[in-house]
């Protein structure tokens, strides 16, 4: 119980700190990322800024389901993780998003959900 309620506080923190970064992504990127890109010399499709920024809000809102304790925000943050491997982000990197998210945010939600059973498991047995 006291174990579940540290991995929760610590995916909370994780959880808030990426929202955070992931707003700035959203807002900044479509103003950034076009100076950017014209300082290299190569032109930036619009609709590879806005697939950025709507990938990043869909993982805000999963992110903040996360910090209410919902398995939605869970799926919510893996879909994104598969979708930046479509836009061409390195397999490695994705798959240590995926992992990541899977363990920080998954982990305690498994394990209240293991208690949960046992619990149930438990008044089952005594009734």
């Amino acid at each position: 119980m006291r174990i579940t309620r540290v991995l929760f506080w610590f995916s909370d923190v994780c959880a808030w700190l990426l929202i955070w970064v992931l707003l700035a992504l959203a807002f900044l990127s479509p103003i950034a990322a076009p100076i950017a890109a014209k300082m290299r010399g190569e032109v930036l499709p619009v609709i590879f800024m806005v697939g950025f920024s709507a990938c990043c809000l869909v993982a805000v809102a999963g992110l903040y389901l996360v910090t209410r304790r919902r398995v939605a925000g869970l799926v919510l943050v893996l879909i994104t993780c598969f979708v930046a491997a479509v836009y061409g982000i390195p397999p490695v990197a994705v798959t240590i998003a995926t992992v990541f998210a899977a363990s920080i945010f998954g982990g305690p939600l498994g394990l209240a959900y293991m208690e949960w059973r046992s619990k149930r498991s438990n008044n089952e047995q005594r009734a």
